[in-house]
């Protein structure tokens, strides 16, 4: 639990006898470092109201697994992103149920809190925090942060004061790379203020010595949700023998 200024932990923590395996210290590490920025993300820094609360443990779910990818002492969890795939599994499979929802979705009581503590605030939403780090590039996505901290330290925020922190570092990037037209706030709330998910099919054809011929990528959307295409940056892989 991240209170403020001291980090509490469960005993299932605390291994007795023989060295823990490199599971159970990759688990550790993993709730060490969340608990960790909710410093800065809930503690420092909170959202005024629990529908975007989210933001909360997308940054501290993301932030973790950044941190273990590029700490030098802990370049032995060398699975790290593979390990990160449950919570983005887990988003997707949350997305693909009737009660899908936003990952910034209305509470209109704080009795209701309590139910957007689910794999969509958790997995998906740090998933997009991901894409926008992607997006964004380390340089860019600091700047963005060094901003929101700067600006809004010991406050209360909405959504729109981090997106609009991040726009900000984007504009001064003068990044093209996504194209003149590219609007990053627009970019922002198609994931947010959505739901369900998109389904991406690779559409391969070949030559006659089975080199290929031409690449594309087809994009669908699944029926749950209150769904729409969105604009994605990905990487695309090609294997030899």
């Amino acid at each position: 639990m991240e209170n403020v200024g001291l980090v509490t932990y469960n005993e299932i923590y605390m291994y007795r006898g023989q060295t823990p395996s490199i599971a159970k210290r990759l688990r550790f590490s993993i709730t060490n470092l969340h608990e960790l920025a909710h410093m800065w993300f809930g503690n420092m820094v909170t959202m005024k109201w629990w529908n975007d609360l989210w933001l909360n443990e997308a940054f501290a779910t993301y932030i973790s697994f950044l941190a273990m990818a590029r700490i030098p002492e802990l370049k032995h969890f060398h699975t790290v992103w593979a390990t990160y795939l449950q919570y983005k599994f887990w988003g997707i499979s949350d997305d693909c149920l009737s009660t899908t929802h936003p990952i910034s979705t209305d509470i209109p009581s704080t009795a209701e809190a309590e139910s957007i503590f689910d794999g969509i605030s958790y997995g998906k939403s740090s998933a997009w925090l991901k894409q926008v780090f992607h997006i964004l590039g380390y340089d860019t996505f600091r700047l963005g942060l060094h901003k929101y901290f700067a600006k809004y330290k010991w406050k209360n925020t909405v959504l729109e004061d981090f997106v609009g922190s991040l726009d900000e570092a984007w504009q001064e990037s003068n990044d093209k790379s996504l194209g003149d037209d590219f609007n990053f706030k627009e970019w922002c709330m198609s994931w947010l203020e959505t739901s369900g998910i998109n389904i991406l099919t690779p559409i391969v054809t070949y030559n006659d010595d089975q080199s290929v011929k031409s690449f594309a990528i087809s994009q669908t959307c699944d029926l749950r949700g209150k769904n729409r295409l969105r604009t994605h940056k990905i990487n695309v892989a090609f294997y030899d023998e």
